[in-house]
C-alpha cells in the first residue's frame, strides 16, 4: 500500500473533528512498517469516511506491480452497516455485496425464495439460465472487479482468498471489537470427509491391542497432526470410539457432521453446551452462519402444537428460516418450543410464521393484544338434517356459507354453523 495517497483519498469535501489529524497518525503508522494499525474513535466521528481513505492507499491496477495483490476489502459486523455504506454518497465507489439469503431468486416461481434456497442450491448440477441476471451473482461479479469491495464480515471469512475474491493488498475491518469472537469462530478446521475421515475409509494402521500405551499413542497423533477435536467412527469399533474418548477428543456420528456443516465450529459448541446437543435435538437455522450474538426464547407450547397439527413441515420451515438454532425431537422432525434467535431479533416474526401457519385451518387469525385470535365457521350436519336438508349438494352449499331452498324454505348457512374461537397466547 502506498500511505501517502491516505488524504487524497479521504472521500469527503473537509475534515470533521480530528479526522485529518487521525489520518496523519494512521500514515505515519503504516509509513513506520506496521502491517496492522488500530483505530480508536468515538461513534459520529465518521469512521467509515477513514476506513474508505485507508482502502484509498491499496495497490492500484496498472499502476502498481502487477505480481502483488491490488485492491481493498471493507468489512463490516452487520447488513445493516452495509445498508448505511450504500445511502452515503461518500462512499459511493464502495461495491458491496451481501450474503446469498439477502437476495431473491429471479427464476420463474422462485421470487419468494432466497437466493441460498434457490435451485441452483437445492439441486445438483442444476444449470441456471439466467446467472447472468442473478442479483446476487451480479453482484458479486461487480464487485470482485472494482478496486474496493464491501462485504460483512463473515462473507469476507467464507470467501476471501477464493477463486472469486483473491488475496488483496488492503483490509478495513470496520467495528473490529469483536475479531476475537470471529476468528474463533472461522480459524478452525471445518469439519467434512477430509477432516474428519471414517476410519473405514481411511484405515488406521495395525496398532494391536488399543489398551496399550502404543496404540493410544497412534491415534493421540492422528488428532495431533490433523489439528482435529472430534473423530467420525464406525458403530463397529466400539474400541477406537472408546480410546478416542478417553483421550479428550469427541466421537461424532453422521447426524451430527451433517447439521453443523458450515456452521462455525465455535458456536456449535456454545449452542450445544448452553441448548442442547445435536444428538438430542438440536437443529441449526438459516441465521446460524452469520448472527454474532444470539439469544434463546420459548414459543408458547400450545401454537406451536397447534401449527405442528395443521401443517408440521410448514412450522418446521417457519422456525428454521428465522432461527440461529432450533430444538426438534422424532429425529430433528419435529420442532419444540424452544428457539435461539439473533441478537436483536424477537420472537415476533416468527409468531407471525406461525399465525400464517393456523391460516391454513382458521378463515381469520388475527393478534389481540397478547393473543393471536383464530375463527372458524363450523358446519353442524345434524342441525341441517333437523332443517329438513337432504345430504349431498345442499349440504355442500351450507358448508360454503351459501344459502339454500328446502320446500320453499330459505334456510340461511347461520342456522346450520356458528363462528368458533379460539385463542392462542403469544407469551
Amino acid at each position: 500500500m502506498d500511505p501517502s495517497r491516505i488524504h487524497d483519498a479521504f472521500p469527503a469535501p473537509d475534515y470533521r473533528g480530528a479526522q485529518e489529524q487521525a489520518l496523519d497518525d494512521v500514515r505515519a503508522a503504516f509509513e513506520a512498517g506496521n502491517d496492522v494499525v488500530l483505530v480508536r474513535a468515538p461513534t459520529g466521528s465518521g469512521k467509515s469516511l477513514l476506513a474508505r481513505a485507508i482502502a484509498g492507499c491499496a495497490r492500484q491496477a496498472n499502476v502498481d506491480d502487477p505480481t502483488k495483490p491490488v485492491g481493498a476489502y471493507y468489512t463490516t459486523p452487520q447488513v445493516s452497516q452495509l445498508d448505511d455504506v450504500a445511502a452515503d454518497p461518500l462512499l459511493s465507489d464502495l461495491s458491496i455485496v451481501r450474503g446469498k439469503g439477502n437476495y431473491k431468486c429471479i427464476l420463474p416461481g422462485e421470487t419468494d425464495t432466497p437466493v441460498n434456497r434457490a435451485p441452483c442450491v437445492r439441486e445438483t448440477d442444476f444449470d441456471c439460465q439466467v446467472k447472468h441476471r442473478c442479483p446476487y451473482f451480479s453482484d458479486r461479479e461487480i464487485a470482485a472487479n472494482r478496486a474496493i469491495a464491501a462485504m460483512t464480515l463473515a462473507y469476507f471469512m467464507q470467501t476471501a482468498g477464493s477463486d472469486v475474491f483473491g488475496q488483496r493488498d488492503v483490509v478495513v475491518i470496520d467495528e473490529a471489537h469483536g475479531l476475537g469472537t470471529w476468528a474463533e469462530m472461522y480459524a478452525t478446521v471445518e469439519l467434512g470427509p477430509d477432516t474428519v475421515p471414517v476410519w473405514d475409509e481411511v484405515t488406521p494402521p495395525e496398532i494391536g491391542d488399543l489398551d496399550d500405551a502404543a496404540a493410544r499413542a497412534v491415534i493421540r497423533q492422528a488428532f495431533e497432526q490433523s489439528a482435529a477435536t472430534h473423530a467420525l467412527v464406525a458403530e463397529d469399533h466400539p474400541n477406537v470410539r472408546d480410546v478416542v474418548t478417553d483421550l479428550g477428543y469427541r466421537v461424532i456420528g453422521e447426524t451430527w457432521l451433517r447439521e453443523t456443516t458450515g456452521v462455525p465450529l465455535a458456536r456449535v459448541r456454545r449452542l450445544e453446551a448452553e441448548v442442547a446437543t445435536v444428538e438430542a435435538g438440536l437443529r441449526f437455522g438459516e441465521a446460524a452462519v452469520d448472527a454474532d450474538e444470539c439469544h434463546d426464547v420459548t414459543l408458547p407450547a400450545r401454537l406451536v402444537e397447534t401449527a405442528r397439527g395443521i401443517d408440521q413441515d410448514a412450522t418446521l420451515e417457519a422456525i428454521h428460516d428465522r432461527s440461529v438454532a432450533y430444538v426438534t425431537d422424532q429425529g430433528g422432525s419435529r420442532p419444540a418450543e424452544r428457539v435461539v434467535l439473533a441478537a436483536g431479533s424477537d420472537s415476533e416474526e416468527l409468531v407471525e410464521a406461525l399465525a400464517d401457519v393456523l391460516r391454513q385451518r382458521y378463515d381469520a387469525v388475527e393478534r389481540d393484544g397478547d393473543d393471536l385470535v383464530a375463527r372458524e365457521t363450523v358446519f353442524y350436519p345434524e342441525r341441517a338434517a333437523t332443517l329438513g336438508v337432504p345430504e349431498g349438494p345442499k349440504f355442500g352449499r351450507l358448508a360454503a356459507g351459501e344459502t339454500v331452498e328446502v320446500d320453499g324454505q330459505s334456510i340461511p348457512p347461520e342456522a346450520v354453523s356458528e363462528t368458533r374461537e379460539d385463542r392462542f397466547s403469544c407469551r
